[in-house]
Parts: structure tokens; sequence; C-alpha cells
């Protein structure tokens, strides 16, 4: 059994949805700027996660269909590295709103992105263990 990030559109087979994270833009504060001018002239630098990912595909699908270029400055597949790529001022992000740092602006007047799913995804048949874990989880989701 393990925990992953979905498209709701694309869910893998047998996965279970717990939750879905609304995502945002994130820039280093020295970094924000509106959307307009963010996307004249050059290619907007994107700090992103290793491909495939749903974040990743969330946010250059979403500047693709505004017609803006962009180019991958960083890629880490930790959050915590990408976050510190952001706070560098290496480029935007994209993150789930819950978890944006404090340190961190979201840019609120760029091009909203569609949510992501969290799910659990496991075999078929699970052990009683493994079924009794993910009850647990399921519960203490549920709760939040």
């Amino acid at each position: 059994m393990i925990i992953v990030k979905q498209d709701p559109e694309q869910r893998y087979a047998g996965a279970l949805p717990l939750w879905r994270e609304r995502l945002v833009w994130v820039a280093a504060p020295g970094l924000v700027t509106a959307f307009a001018e963010a996307r004249e002239g050059r290619a907007l630098p994107l700090v992103l996660s290793p491909a495939p990912c749903v974040y990743r595909a969330r946010a250059t699908r979403t500047l693709e269909r505004a017609g803006v270029r962009w180019r991958g400055v960083f890629a880490s597949p930790s959050f915590a590295g990408q976050a510190a790529a952001v706070r560098a001022g290496l480029g935007y992000a994209v993150m789930p709103r819950a978890m944006v740092p404090q340190e961190l602006a979201v840019l609120s007047d760029w091009p909203e992105l569609a949510e992501v799913e969290i799910a659990l995804l496991g075999q078929s048949r699970l052990s009683p263990a493994t079924a009794a874990l993910a009850g647990f989880i399921q519960a203490k989701v549920a709760r939040r």
C-alpha cells in the first residue's frame, strides 16, 4: 500500500481517494510580480519535480494553455529541495496551499491550477494488517 498524488480525472486503478489539495503558484518575495508582467519577454523560470509528477504537469499545462513560455531551472523530488530553490529566488513553483512555507509568497493573480487528489493505492487483496492500516488512515483523514 502506498499514498499517491494523482489527477482526479485520471485515477490509478483501484485508488481510494483520501483528500484533494488546492495548488497555488509561489515565489520568493523578491520575485513576486503580476502574471501579466511575468509573461512578457523571457520564458518563466520554474522550479519543478522530476517527471512524471502531477504538480509538474499542472504547472506546465496551465502555462502552455495561457500561451506562456517556461523553462525548468531546477528539479528536485523533495519538497524541501524545491522550497529551498524558490526561497533562493531561482524561479516560480506550484505547491499545495496548505504546505506553503511562511516565507514564500502565494501569487494570487496567476492562472488557477486544478486540484490534485491524494489517494491510497494497494493490491486488490490486502492482508488483514494492511487493510487495518488503510482503515486507520481513512478514519484519521476523514476527521481532519
